[in-house]
């Protein structure tokens, strides 16, 4: 999971960073909403953005939330002394308030809360080398085992392709998915059966053009799960 803390009060920003960090979360810190949009610009996405809301200038908070709202899938958490911005926030987006001095406790209870939001939305947050990673359900090709390591192969919606390593057994992973939408297709890989554009026997096609092969085993149990997909 890739979190960024936006703030122009420096004790506040190192303390949340401090608590961040002793979960193993790993955070990148901008001393304005300048800053932060510089490097947005340039393709660096967060999952989570912790911003005040006034900073350099009163409103600079507020239309950073406003400009991530429309253009990523982000959860906005605004730290603030101003309660009264709370209606204009949600309007734009904002998934929790916090106001200040922000403690551990209430820190906790925003990932949990982010957590539970992520599996009602179709997303999963895995534990890859790189650290936390959010990923959309949709969005995964398929997941193949590598020995004792998990490669999930996935393509968004802008047709951006990604690989995400983690340790975990396939069995385990499976049971996160949504049933009905993945089925096993040979010992070592799970596909996504929205992805699926055409299955013959022993293979089928991914709408990337990747061609993966089926075991007689798994065959008829694709075909059958295919017919239940598109029921």
């Amino acid at each position: 999971m890739k979190i960024a803390i936006c703030e122009d009060e420096r004790e506040i920003c190192l303390k949340l960073k401090t608590m961040m960090e002793a979960s193993g979360r790993e955070i990148t810190l901008y001393s304005g909403a300048d800053s932060f949009l510089a490097d947005w610009n340039k393709g660096n996405r967060f999952d989570v953005v912790f911003t005040d809301i006034v900073m350099e200038n009163e409103s600079a908070g507020m239309d950073l939330c406003g400009r991530l709202s429309t253009e990523g899938k982000v959860f906005l958490i605004v730290i603030t002394n101003y309660i009264e911005y709370a209606p204009e926030g949600y309007r734009k987006g904002v998934f929790r308030y916090l106001m200040k001095p922000v403690r551990q406790d209430m820190l906790n209870q925003v990932f949990d809360d982010i957590e539970k939001e992520t599996q009602k939305s179709g997303k999963f947050i895995v534990d890859a080398f790189d650290g936390e990673r959010v990923i959309l359900g949709r969005d995964i090709l398929y997941v193949e085992v590598k020995g004792r390591y998990l490669d999930i192969y996935l393509r968004d919606e802008q047709g951006a392709e990604t690989i995400v390593t983690l340790m975990q057994s396939l069995k385990e992973f499976a049971a996160k998915l949504p049933k009905g939408s993945f089925t096993r297709i040979n010992r070592n890989q799970l596909v996504n059966l929205e992805r699926i554009i055409v299955v013959k026997q022993g293979s089928l096609a991914l709408d990337n053009s990747r061609i993966l092969s089926v075991s007689r085993r798994q065959q008829r149990e694709l075909q059958e799960a295919l017919a239940r997909c598109l029921a």
